[in-house]
């Protein structure tokens, strides 16, 4: 519990404590951990997503930036999209065909793939019409 304490308050004296109405949220690496006391009063420190990359895209086929994935830093991989063009898209993480969802317009949807192991994760999506263009909002994420 001491070390806990020592870190939030080492952190926070860095410049990096958030407060927020649920509890203090502290910046370490890139994740964000949140504190919270428990009817025993000890704290605990429980890491939030740790988002890769988020944003618009319109044109041809995307691809997220590459990210290496560490199982410390999470066991799952999200790829969230939500479709706002006029035909259906195809994502993936990896290109791997278990985590290939189609969207059609004006859905939304995620895929997901386990971290057991260092690796380099990407997510893509294409257009399902060949050739046509796409119109996306996504996030790519390592979760808890």
């Amino acid at each position: 519990m001491k070390k806990q304490l020592s870190f939030i308050l080492a952190t926070a004296l860095a410049g990096s404590a958030l407060l927020a109405d649920s509890g203090a949220y502290v910046q370490h690496n890139a994740f964000v951990y949140e504190s919270a006391y428990t009817q025993e009063g000890y704290v605990d420190i429980a890491p939030h997503n740790f988002v890769i990359q988020s944003g618009s895209h319109s044109g041809t086929s995307f691809n997220t930036r590459s990210h290496h994935a560490n199982p410390n830093n999470g066991r799952t991989i999200n790829f969230w999209v939500q479709n706002n063009g006029s035909h259906p898209v195809i994502i993936s993480i990896n290109n791997l065909w278990s985590t290939q969802i189609t969207i059609q317009p004006g859905q939304s949807t995620h895929t997901s793939l386990g971290v057991a192991m260092s690796t380099t994760v990407m997510g893509h999506v294409v257009s399902a019409v060949h050739g046509a263009n796409i119109n996306i909002d996504f996030s790519f994420a390592q979760r808890p």
